[in-house]
């Protein structure tokens, strides 16, 4: 597991402090050199106050103060103000925060007595990201601050307001992050300010990268770096680098993680910036956790940690207890590892962080696990479970889930007893909660989940003497660990070909006692020849014929390796593979994705024998296959009862959308004939649409498949769930795309699991 930190800095209206070096030693020289105590010398030390902030932000916490003290002696409220807001930006951008929202109060006070419009405004905006728990009361920060902006017509300060939103937007969609961070750069462009729109191309990298537009990120990381190294711009650098790591962590080149979280660090250690630097150092030990270089992680995370404990900055501290844990953990230290678990735990409640406690509690029961301590073990899954199901976090749920399944089949007499289960319902109990896995289970990326649970059925089936249920589970698991079309492919996803070629090879040795290459099968034939007439006619016959029965048997091995890489990879991507060893991931940006999903799976199930359960969905799923091919549509995969394909990949295809709509009618239609022949013995269906960008690519090494990513993905998973029995439910991106062809009813804004209200429409035909 992983405990990447994601650092947030926070962004407030001092954003063209990113000014380049020289005007602050400039006015450091000019200060140095003004040595009267007046108007002048106070404007001059808020100016190199508010350069400060996301250069040095320690020394520009001192310059506050000088200013602060100035102003009171000159009785100015309005620099006053002024002074009060840059020491609070100062704080923020060492994430004090309640330092810096006390300060920042004392501003507020001041600019509303002396009714200062444009130094209110600018307060509002630094408050709003003073508490980086509360987004409500952001929100409003920012929206009155906008106000006054647009009324002043304040360019700069709407589109710091509009930064500040697409910031604090990252947390709950990328993509509206993504608009407000573009509004921002707009306006940044206008005013000619690079430094400000040099960082912003680096928070809209950010956005991509969070969405897994891997391509996209590197584009817009590249671009903010460019300016930002080029005008000294620190704090926004300390930002590109994070995203940088983080990026590299993602796609697994170390190397290059590391070289950024390094160059991230020696910034923030030149900013006085401790926060962020024990940020870098915990994301290095966990980078160092994942190469299972377990001392350099230790070293690197205990540096963060004393950092993050000095600053009481209990979330970097947390992670950082987690991912100590884990290396004892690994390392066998059961007890070791309680301890740090232990110190997270009361963290995450001093904290009041839900997910953090779950989480707590979730290692902590792994532990108990590892240590046979079942009863511990069911207590403190059991709390992670509650909460998890509570924040409908539900692939941490069905873990939990999973967890407290293999802990009840594995108790004592005793331990069952404790935990207040009969014995004699050992198996009974632990089925129910697997059974609660699979009501749990809805989405693709707990497959696996999925998969293990249909296992554990199995065997607790068995245990229970119930052969029928236990062989109906274990059929199901071969379905949903292998899939349909990939149930034989056992091998190596880079070395498929490569297999062939060696085995090829390998089968000449052992026939021939050669090592030669294949292109000098003719000469083995002629020394084939020759050595007969020595030893034999009858041994020249033999070998000849074992030849070319090998020969014939490589080349169906090679039909067969080479269809079968077809069946379960595009064919560009199966040349690739081929050709490479590896297939590269790519970014589509305009694809339509096709969601179905089964409906009274259960109730049919029932009554259908195991197999004529498995026959109907190979029946409805060679339907399906037929109307993808007919459309030029890519199948992706089948997920249980669900069906995932994309049109508009691996080749480009304007007419996307129109095609998944066709193919959608087509099966839409199937399954009601089916339904007409068959009543009750088959099922109904639900069916999502939605447009847009995808990455797609291979995952895994042993029974590897072809798949696609992205909030696309998400959001036609959104229509299919939000859909009705025979329906056709589509996203607003996909309904401007066939308006004109299709009539479609608008069915108002619907909330959407994690996505908040979309607009949806059914296609009637």
């Amino acid at each position: 597991m992983k405990t990447i930190i994601l650092m947030v800095f926070i962004i407030l209206s001092f954003t063209s402090s990113f000014a380049q070096q020289a005007k602050l030693d400039s006015l450091l020289r000019l200060n140095n050199e003004y040595t009267k105590e007046d108007e002048k010398k106070l404007h001059i030390l808020n100016e190199i106050s508010f350069i400060q902030v996301n250069m040095k932000p320690t020394e520009g916490i001192i310059t506050a103060n000088k200013a602060i003290l100035l102003a009171q002696r000159l009785d100015n409220q309005k620099e006053l103000a002024n002074s009060y807001n840059n020491k609070g930006a100062n704080l923020a951008a060492l994430s004090r925060c309640n330092q810096s929202d006390s300060v920042l109060q004392k501003a507020l006070l001041i600019n509303i007595s002396i009714k200062n419009e444009e130094g209110l405004a600018d307060t509002y905006l630094r408050l709003s990201s003073t508490n980086q728990n509360d987004m409500k009361r952001a929100i409003r920060l920012l929206n009155k601050s906008l106000e006054i902006f647009k009324q002043l017509n304040n360019k700069k300060g709407i589109a710091d307001v509009y930064f500040n939103f697409g910031a604090w937007y990252r947390a709950v969609n990328y993509d509206s992050a993504r608009i407000f961070f573009e509004r921002s750069l707009v306006l940044y462009r206008e005013i000619n300010d690079e430094a400000d729109a040099g960082m912003t191309l680096g928070f809209i990298g950010g956005t991509y990268l969070w969405s897994a537009s891997y391509d996209k990120a590197l584009e817009y990381l590249n671009k903010a770096v460019a300016i930002n190294e080029r005008i000294v711009n620190l704090g926004a650098l300390q930002n590109d680098y994070m995203h940088f790591g983080i990026l590299y962590n993602f796609k697994g080149i170390h190397p290059l993680e590391l070289e950024y979280n390094l160059k991230g660090l020696r910034v923030s250690e030149k900013r006085g910036d401790e926060i962020s630097e024990a940020g870098f150092l915990i994301n290095i030990g966990t980078m160092y956790l994942d190469l299972k270089n377990y001392i350099e992680a230790k070293k690197y995370l205990e540096k963060g940690l004393e950092i993050s404990l000095r600053l009481s900055y209990k979330s970097y501290s947390f992670n950082a207890y987690l991912s100590l844990g884990l290396i004892f953990q690994e390392k066998n230290m059961f007890d070791s590892a309680l301890i740090v678990y232990e110190k997270g735990k009361q963290l995450s409640y001093e904290l009041n962080d839900e997910a953090l406690i779950a989480s707590s509690y979730s290692h902590m029961g792994g532990i108990y696990y590892k240590m046979k301590k079942y009863t511990l073990a069911f207590n403190n899954l059991g709390k992670a479970a509650a909460i998890n199901k509570k924040l409908s976090n539900n692939v941490n749920y069905v873990e939990n889930l999973l967890s407290i399944v293999r802990v009840i089949k594995n108790s004592s007499k005793e331990e069952l007893i404790t935990m207040k289960i009969k014995p004699e319902l050992q198996n009974k109990k632990a089925i129910e909660y697997a059974l609660q896995i699979l009501e749990s289970i809805k989405v693709s990326g707990e497959l696996d989940y999925k998969s293990s649970t249909m296992k554990e059925l199995s065997e607790l089936y068995e245990r229970e003497h119930d052969l029928s249920r236990s062989y109906y589970y274990y059929k199901q698991y071969i379905v949903y660990k292998d899939s349909i079309l990939n149930i034989e492919n056992s091998k190596s996803i880079g070395n498929l070909q490569i297999q062939y070629e060696t085995e090829k090879k390998e089968q000449q040795i052992n026939l021939l006692s050669k090592d030669k290459a294949i292109q000098d099968k003719e000469l083995d034939k002629q020394k084939v020849v020759r050595n007969g007439f020595i030893a034999g006619f009858g041994v020249m016959i033999l070998f000849a014929g074992l030849f070319l029965f090998q020969r014939n048997k490589i080349s169906k091995e090679k039909r067969r390796s080479d269809q079968l890489l077809l069946n379960i990879l595009p064919s560009e991507v199966a040349e690739e593979l081929k050709t490479k060893g590896s297939a590269n991931a790519k970014q589509f940006d305009n694809v339509t994705v096709l969601f179905t999903d089964f409906i009274s799976f259960t109730t049919v199930s029932e009554q259908l024998t195991p197999q004529e359960l498995v026959d109907e969905l190979h029946s409805c799923f060679k339907g399906f296959d037929e109307i993808m091919e007919k459309y030029g549509i890519e199948k992706i995969k089948t997920i249980g009862d669900a069906y995932l394909a994309v049109c508009g990949l691996p080749q480009p295809n304007e007419k996307h959308a129109e095609n998944v709509v066709y193919a959608a009618i087509e099966i839409k239609e199937f399954m009601e004939n089916r339904r007409q022949t068959l009543g009750e013995k088959t099922f109904g269906i639900r069916i999502g649409l939605n447009s847009g960008s995808v990455v797609a690519g291979i995952v895994g090494v042993k029974k590897f498949a072809y798949d696609i990513w992205g909030d696309t993905v998400n959001t036609a998973a959104r229509m299919e769930q939000n859909s009705e029995a025979g329906k056709i439910n589509i996203s607003e991106t996909t309904y401007e795309l066939v308006k004109d062809k299709y009539k479609c009813e608008y069915r108002g804004e619907i909330d959407a699991k994690n996505k908040g209200k979309l607009k949806m429409y059914f296609v009637s035909k």
